[in-house]
């Protein structure tokens, strides 16, 4: 009897503990951020839904969106050395701004030209930076509201919602990284450095080769800088905004980004990866 008790005993002690390891897992929002790896990026969907509208808690799905991306902490990233070898991901964070610029010249006032200038800071988005190999870096995923875009003049940003830009009814614009080009091979902490990222931007469902230089700085788990681009209007279905008697537009759009990224911690490539 007394060695079926202590059996017994046994057994209820050996449940109790396995019910203190096995209980409730963590949910997604209690769960520290994972880190992103090349390859969660390339899973970023080119084509956004409506439902990552940047701004908006996007629904829980199979694949992250920018809007699902964990912005990173700087834990673990100031100590992470830049070697080739490495890729790293960098995620944009609240400093950035993009904005447009284009000529008008307003024919009511003896043909004055001015220069009309918008932004917002409705945009969001990350890609992987791979140091050993910058031109097989894995693609990235940039979205902009620009129905959120502002100027000096409310007429003029109610006019490019409702007629130019539409964007009311296309409020994403987005841009997909398919190639760094340029990117030395070894940059310092500190030290400005020049390239280029080559890819695919989407405006009104229309979808155009677009190529920003790039100025940027890295320290260490920050990156810093200006990205400009020039894009045509026609090339992206919106017509040249033309008020008779009144003003006229160029054709031709500078767009600037003002970035800042946070770097996550730098992960391994794999023997023969890219």
């Amino acid at each position: 009897m007394a060695r079926f008790q202590a059996v017994t005993a046994i057994l209820i002690f050996a449940l109790w503990m396995a019910g203190c390891g096995g209980g409730p897992q963590p949910t997604p929002a209690s769960m520290p951020a994972t880190d992103l790896t090349a390859t969660a990026v390339a899973d970023v969907p080119l084509e956004p839904t409506p439902a990552s509208v940047v701004g908006r808690t996007p629904e829980a799905t199979a694949e992250p969106t920018p809007s699902a991306v964990a912005i990173p902490t700087a834990t673990g990233a100031a100590d992470a050395p830049v070697t080739a070898g490495r890729a790293m991901t960098f995620v944009m964070v609240g400093e950035t701004t993009v904005r447009y610029a284009i000529d008008e010249v307003f024919l009511n006032e003896n043909n004055r030209l001015a220069t009309a200038v918008g932004q917002t800071d409705q945009i969001e988005g990350q890609f992987t930076l791979n140091y050993g190999d910058p031109s097989a870096s894995q693609s990235g995923l940039f979205i902009a509201d620009i129905s959120t875009l502002t100027s000096d003049q409310p007429r003029r940003d109610e006019a490019i919602r409702a007629q130019w830009l539409e964007s009311a009814r296309y409020p994403l614009a987005t841009f997909v990284v398919k190639e760094v080009r340029g990117f030395p091979p070894n940059p310092q902490p500190g030290q400005p450095v020049t390239f280029q990222l080559a890819g695919e931007m989407t405006i009104k469902e229309t979808r155009q080769p677009v190529t920003w230089d790039v100025t940027a700085t890295l320290d260490f788990d920050r990156l810093t800088g200006t990205a400009t681009t020039f894009i045509k209007l026609a090339d992206f279905g919106i017509p040249t905004p033309d008020i008779a008697g009144v003003l006229t537009v160029t054709d031709g759009v500078t767009l600037t980004l003002d970035f800042t990224f946070k770097a996550f911690k730098p992960t391994p490539i794999p023997p023969g990866g890219g």
